[in-house]
């Protein structure tokens, strides 16, 4: 075995001196009040916590176009264990082309009308170019996805995001066969902490809700509504709760909030912003709504 190579405190401390002045203020999450709380940084682990529908996969794919706008020499990786890379990219062209992506549904590219097939293009071309790699097969255990991301890291250098969609459909490492559910989530969270600090990139983990949410009066989520393992909140360096009025209320703000309710970085609150739901865009809202 290889022994340990062991530094002396002076030159751990020119490094962390010479980190400081290096580095940046993490890439922007493009959405004014939500920066005023945090940035997405190199080697932190964020969750996106919400119930089925709220906006989770939206808000990873606005942070996903955003690293790509801000900083185009950098990879991201899109693991998704629920959606095909088709059902992925579809989303990402209305996006980008602000695509009602009902209208497409069933239909061919053809039966599209003149003005919505230039559209959709256009925003295809416009994705085309930019570095990201969609996974949607091969990759169901912390393991492999491991592997997956540090073999992409030692061969291209420059993997700036890690998006992971979403933790419930991930699988342990297998080598304890033995461990219940909550001590096999515990791994898996575990070990997406540590791929965050070894490809010195940020790692956006999106997980499922507790079904008592559905149960209570007060249906905004907090942080004792992460599912199936405490390990989840003690690992992250950012938890981001989403929650939307009008699931619950047809009549109510079709607005979403975003509630940082955890941050080892920055502040917590919410940041209220508009949810297009046929684009799955997300964007600013004309006047700030946020609460601190």
């Amino acid at each position: 075995m290889t022994p340990m190579k062991i530094e002396s405190f002076s030159s751990q401390i020119d490094e962390a001196l010479s980190m400081m002045e290096n580095r940046s203020d993490g890439i922007s999450t493009d959405l004014k009040d939500l920066d005023h709380m945090m940035k997405l940084r190199n080697g932190c682990l964020y969750y996106i916590g919400g119930r089925p529908g709220m906006g989770k996969t939206a808000l990873s794919l606005h942070f996903l176009l955003l690293s790509q706008l801000l900083d185009q020499r950098k990879k991201v990786l899109f693991f998704s264990l629920e959606m095909s890379k088709e059902q992925l990219i579809n989303r990402l062209i209305c996006s980008v082309g602000g695509i009602n992506a009902n209208m497409l549904k069933d239909k061919r590219l053809s039966d599209l009308d003149q003005d919505t097939f230039e559209q959709y293009h256009l925003a295809a071309k416009a994705i085309k170019a930019l570095d990201i790699t969609l996974i949607d097969q091969g990759v169901d255990t912390i393991t492999s996805l491991q592997s997956t991301c540090e073999q992409v890291k030692d061969r291209d250098k420059n993997l700036g995001l890690i998006v992971v969609d979403y933790l419930q459909l991930l699988k342990g490492s297998g080598q304890n066969k033995n461990q219940i559910r909550e001590q096999e989530v515990s791994e898996i969270s575990r070990a997406l902490k540590l791929l965050a600090k070894k490809c010195d990139c940020p790692v956006i983990c999106l997980t499922q809700l507790n079904r008592q949410v559905e149960g209570r009066h007060e249906k905004r989520p907090s942080l004792s509504d992460l599912r199936e393992s405490g390990s989840l909140e003690q690992d992250a360096d950012a938890v981001l709760m989403l929650f939307r009025a009008d699931y619950y209320d047809k009549d109510a703000s079709p607005n979403l909030e975003i509630i940082v309710a955890k941050n080892r970085h920055g502040s917590l609150g919410t940041a209220t912003v508009e949810f297009d739901r046929e684009t799955q865009r997300i964007s600013d809202l004309p006047f700030s709504q946020t609460k601190w």
